[in-house]
């Protein structure tokens, strides 16, 4: 039988980068403007949590919307 808590994973910058398909400068800007949190326990490299990630993805998300007038079907 498995844990039941799992040990929480935890991703480089490399790593969220290549997640979010986003390059070095665009990640700078996402972490020094605090769209994107981030552990440092060695004072020295970012480790970015699935939570960090995710929260991240939820806060930034836009809603879909439905045009009728781009396929045709005006009211």
């Amino acid at each position: 039988m498995g844990n039941a808590t799992a040990t929480p994973k935890y991703y480089s910058r490399k790593e969220v980068q290549e997640m979010l398909g986003i390059g070095k400068n665009l990640m700078d800007r996402y972490i020094a403007d605090g769209y994107i949190s981030y552990s440092r326990p060695d004072g020295d490299k970012m480790f970015f949590s699935q939570k960090d990630i995710d929260d991240f993805m939820q806060n930034y998300r836009h809603e879909a919307f439905h045009n009728t007038y781009a396929y045709g079907t005006r009211a």
